[in-house]
């Protein structure tokens, strides 16, 4: 057998230490290799034990041999797995279950094509330790900076036959909501590669470093009463493509979308709703009118099982509302009792078409709003916090909170806790205060 070098045999055979005799490399630069015969399974395991020192392949290729026979009798696998397959098996099998609604699919591949596997991808997950998890948060909040995602700010291959080929619409510094919402994903997923016992060996649980909510805790990126004034005038020229927005050249459709952007917008700002999967799975059935004891019309919307919380309740509106909604029924193409109120570009029981970004419609519109001479308008607040639809919920809760409602009474409508709700909203309070704080004898 000229393939073998130096053959070494151990356990009856079981393992063999040799080293390839058909090398191209001089004897003395040759690695040591191990050939395993697992008792159990059909054929060989062969391993390239990278060292060139016998002593060492010895004791590499023992270990080995009895972590194979171990992982054998647990039923493993013995198979290298990497990352990206067995990412792509979870995700097939997840979705095959059922137990995503359609936003969160699309979150998992977007996610994992875009972070997950350019980072784990080519690790095989035998290799994944704690240590080279954990190296991901460096690596992730770096992306955009001076990382991989450099280049697709200008050129993205991934956005081919669309206006624009560039990837600028993302924040630089990822949000500690982000970075959260992937580690919940990515220790599923270990955990699920630990569990199968047949992918890894090692039971990884990722954490959010403490440097990783410097950027993040305290107060949120909103609007102040004079930058909402401005905001709700703009949108309503920019709506009617009026004024400054005279010059848009809008059809029926995309004069249709500027509506229900500044309906939906009007809405969150009014509710205090999340404007993700909360507002996505929405229906007309969901909302009821009703006159309050302090002879106001509210109205009272009810937030399905399947957001992102996963937990139903129901939300009382501002009055403004309660016109804002009706108003948008009426004007809306899809305003049947089943039809969804927001995204919907098809009617109840139709193929849905894909939703409009409406995030990025608003930002875009937020950028184009004159505001003290600032060149991206009002898409950045005074410290440079970039604004989405999410700061909507929380101009909600900082006029609720300067208003006086307790933090009990806004948790229950908002689903959130109270800890959150101290923790933003805080210095609203120091703000209601300031009689008191600045009072004199």
């Amino acid at each position: 057998m000229t393939h073998y070098q130096d053959r070494k045999d151990l356990y009856d055979g079981d393992l063999v230490i040799f080293r390839r005799a058909d090398a191209e490399v001089p004897p003395e630069k040759r690695y040591w290799q191990a050939r395993f015969k697992i008792a159990g399974r059909v054929g060989f395991i062969t391993k390239s034990l990278k060292t060139r020192k016998y002593e060492d392949a010895y004791e590499t290729a023992k270990a080995m041999y009895l972590r194979f026979q171990q992982m054998q009798r647990e039923g493993a696998s013995l198979e290298e797995h990497g990352f990206t397959k067995a990412w792509d098996e979870w995700v097939r099998q997840k979705i095959a279950e059922g137990v995503w609604a359609e936003e969160r699919k699309k979150w998992h591949v977007s996610y994992g094509n875009r972070y997950f596997k350019p980072y784990f991808g080519a690790k095989k997950l035998d290799t994944i330790t704690a240590d080279v998890a954990d190296g991901y948060w460096a690596w992730r909040k770096n992306y955009w900076k001076d990382g991989e995602g450099t280049k697709l700010i200008v050129k993205n291959p991934r956005r081919r036959g669309l206006g624009n080929r560039g990837t600028a619409n993302h924040a630089k510094t990822p949000a500690l909501k982000t970075l959260q919402m992937e580690q919940v994903a990515l220790n599923q997923f270990f955990r699920w590669a630990y569990e199968k016992k047949r992918l890894m060996r090692f039971q990884v649980r990722l954490t959010v470093n403490s440097s990783a909510k410097k950027d993040n805790e305290g107060r949120r990126a909103t609007f102040d009463n004079h930058e909402w004034n401005v905001l709700t005038r703009n949108l309503l020229s920019w709506t009617q493509g009026v004024g400054k927005f005279a010059a848009d050249r809008l059809n029926e459709y995309h004069r249709h979308q500027r509506e229900q952007l500044r309906y939906f917008v009007l809405f969150v700002a009014g509710t205090g709703i999340r404007p993700g999967t909360e507002t996505r799975f929405m229906k007309w059935e969901d909302i009821t009118f009703f006159s309050d004891t302090d002879g106001a019309e509210k109205a009272t919307i009810k937030i399905r099982q399947a957001t992102k919380k996963g937990v139903q309740r129901t939300v009382i509106s501002m009055p403004n509302v309660v016109p804002w909604m009706k108003e948008w029924r009426e004007k809306s193409r899809f305003n049947g009792d089943q039809d969804l109120i927001w995204y919907g570009q098809s009617a109840a029981g139709e193929k849905q078409k894909p939703s409009v970004d409406m995030n990025k419609s608003f930002q875009v519109f937020l950028k184009r709003i004159e505001y003290k001479g600032r060149n991206d308008g009002l898409l950045y607040d005074g410290d440079s916090r970039r604004r989405s639809l999410y700061s909507l919920r929380h101009f909600y809760a900082t006029q609720r909170v300067l208003n006086g409602v307790e933090y009990e009474t806004l948790r229950k409508n908002m689903g959130t806790g109270i800890e959150q709700l101290q923790k933003h909203y805080d210095w609203v309070e120091t703000r209601q205060k300031s009689v008191e704080l600045t009072r004199r004898r």
